[in-house]
């Protein structure tokens, strides 16, 4: 089998006109942030196989599922124990707003600056989304302030950027009461998000250095005999919820999903239970 395929990549390389000798093999991993709600399994790689890419990248036109999926990854992926409490800011305009996204980008980018002034240690998750009267607004994920300490500054530093663009801008600063709900809000797909032009990315992280010590991933090497008992577990996890779909490659392909809070211990002790077993195995 393993013969077969490396002859047909083989085959297509020399189609190609291009080398993939040098390409080295990748083993199998699994990635679990510690206190994070994510596992990501990735699948083994043959010698000279080609690691897709995603192509030549286009122009945006709204949040992509690719780039929803990505987003939805790096929040997940946070320990909440080490980032603290997050707020939740809306950042809107007046009936007269802007229609360039290039306006709209400017004024989050001056906003955000006056942010790091303010607190350099603040760092949060940025979302462009578009209101159903085709009105751009912004929501935001912040972390490292308080809500009554920076209710009033935003406010005030909003209506100060757009005052020349936008009258009657409005701000809303709220608590995060449950993190799996504002983080599947923030990232919602909305249909109406192509209405702005040349705005770039709709969604972003500020300050990332704060971010990457909110974020630790521990990530394992799999033999080959543990990669397929491990995605069962992982399928096993992901049907228990009532969904029996599962989007994917092959046999060989990797595999990633949303898990609570304590389950990626679980996953780490049924690795263990698994290498114990083969070690006892070799031993008799």
């Amino acid at each position: 089998m393993i013969l077969a395929e490396a002859h047909n990549l083989n085959e297509s390389s020399a189609a190609t006109g291009l080398s993939q000798a040098h390409i080295s093999p990748r083993p199998a991993t699994l990635s679990i942030p510690r206190g994070g709600q994510i596992a990501e399994l990735r699948g083994p790689s043959l010698p000279g196989q080609a690691r897709g890419g995603g192509g030549i990248r286009q122009p945006c036109k709204g949040l992509s599922k690719a780039a929803r999926r990505r987003m939805l990854k790096s929040m997940r992926s946070i320990d909440l124990a080490k980032a603290g409490r997050a707020s939740f800011w809306t950042l809107t305009y007046g009936s007269d707003y802007p229609t360039d996204g290039r306006v709209v980008k400017k004024h989050l980018d001056t906003f955000l600056k006056a942010l790091s002034r303010r607190c350099p240690d603040a760092w949060a998750f940025w979302r462009l989304g578009t209101q159903r009267r085709g009105c751009p607004h912004f929501h935001l994920l912040v972390f490292g302030l308080s809500v009554a300490a920076c209710r009033a500054w935003v406010e005030s530093t909003w209506t100060r950027i757009t005052g020349g663009d936008s009258q009657g801008a409005a701000t809303q600063v709220a608590s995060v009461r449950s993190w799996e709900r504002v983080t599947n809000y923030i990232a919602k797909v909305e249909k109406n998000s192509t209405a702005l032009e040349h705005c770039g990315r709709f969604w972003g992280l500020h300050n990332r250095a704060g971010y990457e010590q909110a974020v630790s991933v521990e990530s394992r090497g799999l033999l080959p005999s543990e990669f397929h008992p491990v995605k069962r577990a992982m399928l096993r996890l992901y049907r228990s919820r009532g969904r029996s779909r599962v989007k994917g490659g092959g046999r060989n392909s990797g595999l990633w999903l949303f898990i609570e809070r304590g389950t990626g211990d679980a996953l780490w002790r049924y690795l263990a239970r698994l290498r114990y077993s083969a070690e006892y195995d070799l031993r008799c």
